[in-house]
This record gives structure tokens, C-alpha cells and sequence, in this order.
């Protein structure tokens, strides 16, 4: 009989969202790859993995433009000049860079719709920034959906704003408006869609007035409300929790303190603790799921709160089981400390759907990276959450070939990108796998170095 779990991550509703990236650091032309229920990131050094995952750690933010910190931990991109792609001709930076979305909203049942027969719509979500001052500033936001546009303008002043929607073939370009509500629409504190009219009729009396194109119908006017709040709250989906590559060094004994989420995993030690002493059906999850991937790892084989003391103010120490053997976590090896963050912020953070982590198999054997891409797989399908993973194992890689291969699941649900440098910067290429795991569109470069290294090790010349 098919497991459980094989039953449930055979119904996954594999993603299909792009992310675009025009003009940041080593990206000199635009990307767009896909992200999937389970993205890996791979290729040599310096080739903008962890670019990439600072871009989408900004894309909940893309209709809130002067709220992207291009400067948030773990991901210090610097100041304008150290983030805009140097010129073609080698000389200063780009006059601005893009970030965008795109992808595809569909409403809900309960929802009105124009036309049934077409409720899914495409969208796109681009802004791009300028620099002021030294600094990344947002100049511009367009978002499309379907036939329908906007554009805003962010840089000038209050009494000088400029919007343009289409429809179609028509385009209406309004500037100048002093409307309490108009002035609202281009507050930067909030998304662009925030204030935006939830009826045609309010459009029409807020932006076109007796200017309307024919092609501006109520009906069309509807449809892009509609279909803008949907698109907000997809954007909205996509916070991102991000981990740091280096996480903190184990300790002998923790002191309670506050246990406020870290990108290198401080405050992990404290999580576990208060679940062992005010939730004991959260810490009995929990412990269940780290000791089935320490199992499936070899790394432990139990994992223990001991408090030294009564109060939950007293200190207290983590242990793990190793060899039938219980042993402090500063004492056995440095790959237990670096995973544990990984894997506790994945059961227990509820406030985001989207996790990013830059090299989570650091100090880990084969063994363990290996069980550590089935545990991500398996969170992806049970919580419904998303992973962006950059990685230099092919141990993890295989794994998720083999599940998809060995669980009969849809080769959608991973996204596989390879980062390599070309004449124009880094180009990431889609490496597409079929029902059986097989990668069938991989560029000779992505295993050339592996090769390299075999036939050297049998003495035969290539």
C-alpha cells in the first residue's frame, strides 16, 4: 500500500512562479527562472546564489518598494554602486536594476468573477531603483495582469504624481490629481494596491472622470480590482525567513533568554526549552521529527532537554543519544549544532511559508545531506512550506532525483538552477528532470568538473 506521506506529496500543486533579477551584481542581462515547491541553487563560487536568495528574501516587498532593506542579515548587499551591475562598457554602474515577479491568481469559488471560463490571469510585478544619495531608491512599479496595467511613478514630489493604467490597446495617463484618495494610492508607506478603488464605479469617478476610453469598461475596471487583490496577497505569501551559512557554536549550558527568531540560530537552545516546559504536545512533535531524521542520518539518536534546575529561569543543557550513549551537543560533532537550526526553524516558524537557506549541509556527511533534502521534501509536502536552498552538495541533489524517481512525483515541484558565468554576466540556466530523476537538459559544464576529475583518477586524457 502507498504510504501516507507518497499520498500526500503526490497531490502537491507544484508552483510555477518567476522570478526577475535585471542589472544586481554578477546579473547583467535578465533572469527569470522559476521557483518551485523546492528550489536548489547550485554552481561554483561567486556566481549569485546568495545574490538570488537576497532578491527573493525583497519580493513580498515589491509593492512596498521603500520598505526593501537591501542591507537585512543575513544578506548585506552594500550601497547602490555595490549592488548595480558595471556598464558594458566597464566604466561606472547601470542607471538602475529591476526586480519583478510574475506568475499566475486564480479567485476562489466564493469569489465573483467576470468570466468563469477564464478565471486564471497572468500577472507580472517589476520595480526598479534608482540611485539617491548614494542609495538603492525605488523609481518605478509597473503590475500587469492579464490584458490589464499599471504604472507607477515613485520619485516626484507630492504634488507632481504620475499613474497610467491600460487596457488593452488603450492607455490613460493621469498627473497633478490633489484627491485625498489619489494622494493615498501613491503613499510609498503602503503597496500601491492598497488603497486601490474596490468597485469600478469608484474608479471611474477617482481617475478617469469623463476622459474614459470605451475600452475602460465597468466590467474590465472590475476585473483588475479583483484580480490586484489577489495578486497582493500572493505577494504577500512570499516573506521570506532566511537562514544564515554559519551558524552559532554550540554551548555547554544555555541561560534562558528570549527567544527572538536569528538567522544564525541563537535562539534555537530557547525554543526547544520553553516547548519541553509549556508545551508538551509541541515538544513531543518536535523531538519526534528530529529524532527520525537523526535516525535516518546517523548523526544521533535522541535528543533531550535537561534542565538544571526547577524554575524555567534556571539554566539548562541540550544532550543527544550517540551509540547508546547520552553526550552534551558541545560534545559530539559540529554537524548536530549546524543542522538543529535548520530543522527546528522549519517545524516551528508559523509565520512564513518560504525558507531560505544558504548551505544547510555544512559539516554534515553524504549520509546526512542526503537525508536532510528527504526531511525538506517532506516538509514542503506536509506544511504546505516552500525552500530555497543553496548548495554544493550532489549528495542532496541526488536524493531529491531518487524521491522523485522512487515516490512517482511531479519532477514540477523542483525547481533545479544552475548559476554559471558567461560574456554577460551569470547566466542561471532551468535544469529540466523527467518522471525517472533524469536531468535532461543539463550544459555540459554543470558535471565538466566532476569529469574532469574521473577520467584524471582512471589516467585517461579527454
Amino acid at each position: 500500500m502507498e504510504s501516507t506521506a507518497t499520498q500526500l506529496i503526490s497531490k502537491m500543486e507544484s508552483h510555477s512562479e518567476r522570478v526577475h533579477v535585471t542589472g544586481i551584481r554578477c546579473f547583467g542581462e535578465t533572469q527569470s527562472p522559476r521557483l518551485g515547491n523546492l528550489t536548489v541553487l547550485v554552481g561554483e563560487n561567486s556566481t549569485g546564489k546568495s545574490t538570488f536568495l537576497a532578491v527573493t528574501s525583497m519580493l513580498s516587498q515589491l509593492l512596498r518598494p521603500c520598505d526593501i532593506n537591501f542591507n537585512q542579515e543575513p544578506f548585506i548587499l552594500g550601497s547602490y554602486r555595490d549592488i548595480a551591475t558595471i556598464g558594458a562598457n566597464g566604466k561606472g554602474n547601470c542607471e538602475e536594476f529591476s526586480i519583478g515577479l510574475e506568475g499566475q491568481v486564480i479567485p476562489q469559488e466564493s469569489q465573483p468573477t467576470i468570466d468563469h471560463s477564464k478565471q486564471m490571469k497572468s500577472y507580472k510585478v517589476l520595480t526598479s531603483f534608482v540611485s539617491q544619495s548614494g542609495q538603492p531608491t525605488a523609481s518605478h512599479t509597473e503590475l500587469s495582469v492579464g490584458e490589464c496595467g499599471l504604472k507607477m511613478d515613485w520619485l516626484l514630489n507630492t504634488s507632481n504624481k504620475i499613474a497610467s493604467i491600460s487596457i488593452g490597446s488603450d492607455t490613460l495617463e493621469r498627473r497633478n490629481m490633489t484627491d485625498t484618495k489619489w494622494l493615498q494610492f501613491f503613499d510609498p508607506r503602503h503597496t500601491i494596491l492598497h488603497h486601490l478603488p474596490s468597485n469600478s464605479e469608484d474608479w471611474i469617478e477617482m481617475f478617469f472622470g469623463k476622459d474614459r476610453p470605451k475600452s475602460f469598461t465597468s466590467d474590465a475596471l472590475g476585473e483588475l480590482s479583483l484580480y490586484s487583490s489577489l495578486i497582493l496577497d500572493a505577494i504577500k505569501s512570499l516573506a521570506a525567513y532566511a537562514i544564515a551559512p554559519i551558524r552559532s557554536m554550540p554551548k555547554r549550558t544555555y541561560d534562558p533568554v528570549q527567544s527572538l527568531p536569528m538567522p544564525e540560530g541563537r535562539h534555537v537552545p530557547m525554543m526547544l526549552s520553553q516547548a519541553f516546559r509549556e508545551d508538551r504536545n509541541k515538544w513531543i512533535r518536535i523531538k519526534q521529527k528530529l529524532e527520525e531524521f537523526g535516525e535516518q542520518s546517523g548523526l544521533f539518536r535522541q535528543i533531550s532537554v535537561r534542565p538544571l534546575g526547577e524554575s524555567a529561569s534556571d539554566p539548562f543543557q541540550l544532550t543527544v543519544r550517540v551509540r547508546d550513549k547520552a553526550v552534551n551537543l558541545l560534545d559530539v560533532g559540529y554537524g548536530v549544532s549546524q543542522v538543529l537550526p535548520i530543522l527546528v526553524d522549519t517545524l516551528t516558524q508559523s509565520n512564513t511559508n518560504l525558507f531560505l537557506f544558504q548551505q544547510p549541509e555544512v559539516h554534515l556527511h553524504p549520509r546526512g545531506q542526503a537525508a536532510l533534502a528527504t526531511f525538506l521534501l517532506d516538509q514542503a509536502q506536509e506544511s504546505s512550506k516552500r525552500f530555497i536552498v543553496e548548495t554544493h552538495s550532489d549528495q542532496m541533489i541526488d536524493r531529491l532525483r531518487i524521491e522523485i524517481r522512487d515516490r512517482k512525483l511531479d519532477p514540477q515541484i523542483l525547481s533545479l538552477l544552475y548559476f554559471e558565468h558567461g560574456e554577460e554576466g551569470v547566466r542561471i540556466h532551468e535544469i529540466e528532470l523527467d518522471s525517472q530523476g533524469n536531468l535532461t537538459n543539463a550544459p555540459s559544464s554543470y558535471r565538466e568538473f566532476f569529469l574532469n576529475e574521473e577520467y584524471s583518477l582512471l589516467g585517461i586524457q579527454r
